[in-house]
């Protein structure tokens, strides 16, 4: 794994806002690994604020103690295949089996998906789906850690943190086609939703 240690001290706090197409996204890191991820925000300021909140007053504003990852979001959002699992993750505040499945999402490949249950399986736990969707719920760091690629049994989306039309769009930016046939009623909506936004840059 590679941590931002050459980069940064690594008992400080740093964050960091980088600029994409599809919006400001907020970056902290904690001893030389990634904390927190933020929902792309439509404003500098709103994402700003929300990561300066989050990182505590005696944090460090420094883009690079996180080396290239701001590159690498950026050419993410540009619907190229970009490859993060080398990025070390904080895992402070998660229990151990939670740990384990945000672990094992880290190895969904890009343009892949998987259910919540073949992730529990994964991690060594049986009819566990329930508690895969939750860990995913928790994740700290969605797209460094995929949680986007982890779906319903039934092939539909499921739920995501940041809102469902996200998950729908990380999803259509790594070409994975989603059903929407056996929950018309649940994503359609969503789905027609989140193009137009992107089409009019208001996907925030």
């Amino acid at each position: 794994m590679s941590d931002f240690s050459k980069r940064a001290d690594r008992d400080k706090m740093h964050f960091a806002v980088v600029e994409t197409k599809f919006g400001w996204i907020g970056l902290v890191s904690r001893e030389g690994r990634l904390l927190y991820l933020f929902k792309p925000e439509e404003s500098k300021d709103a994402c700003m604020s929300q990561t300066v909140w989050r990182a505590g007053q005696d944090a460090t504003e420094a883009p690079e103690a996180f080396g290239d990852l701001p590159d690498r979001l950026r050419t993410y959002f540009d619907g190229e295949k970009v490859d993060f699992q080398d990025i070390a993750i904080d895992l402070d505040g998660y229990t151990e089996f939670q740990a384990k499945l945000i672990l094992q999402a880290r190895s969904i490949p890009y343009g892949k998906v998987a259910t919540y249950a073949e992730l529990a399986r994964a991690a060594g736990a049986t009819n566990a789906a329930r508690a895969a969707g939750q860990a995913m719920a928790r994740n700290k760091t969605p797209i460094i850690v995929p949680c986007h690629r982890v779906v319903r049994s039934d092939g539909c989306a499921g739920g995501f943190a940041w809102g469902q039309h996200w998950k729908l769009a990380l999803l259509e930016i790594e070409g994975i086609p989603i059903s929407v046939q056996t929950c018309k009623r649940e994503y359609t909506i969503l789905a027609k939703s989140w193009r137009s936004r992107t089409k009019a840059g208001e996907l925030c």
